[in-house]
């Protein structure tokens, strides 16, 4: 008598134990799936709040490394950002961008002539 109802309760616990592998691989597949959505609002995100003062993030499909990584086109002259650890002390325009560690960087445009633009990320000394 005793032995039908330990069977018993161990099915039930075999059965609780699969339920429960089941629930964090659902978990565990629905975070990967996530992360590429979170990083596309991201790299959207920085290209619309560039557009709103002009400038046009080039090739950027996904979240830079560095700042040399990054592309800008501004009044139609292209450059290649630098990295710079201050504020420059005069720039046309500047807008938040992200890299790829999630850390939110300044990047500043500068266009000193009718013919160059000259484009810096500021990032932390």
């Amino acid at each position: 008598m005793f032995g039908r109802k330990g069977q018993g309760a161990l099915e039930y616990l075999l059965i609780l134990a699969a339920v429960l592998v089941i629930a964090v691989i659902v978990i565990l597949v629905a975070h990967r799936i996530s992360t590429p959505a979170q990083t596309s609002v991201t790299v959207n995100q920085d290209k619309f709040d560039c557009a709103k003062v002009g400038i046009e993030l080039l090739n950027y499909n996904e979240l830079p490394q560095q700042a040399s990584d990054v592309s800008v086109k501004y009044n139609d002259i292209s450059d290649t950002c630098e990295q710079t650890t201050t504020e420059p002390d005069s720039y046309d325009a500047s807008c938040k961008i992200h890299f790829k560690d999630n850390s939110e960087h300044y990047l500043y445009v500068n266009q000193p002539n009718t013919t160059s633009v000259e484009c810096y990320i500021q990032v932390s000394a």
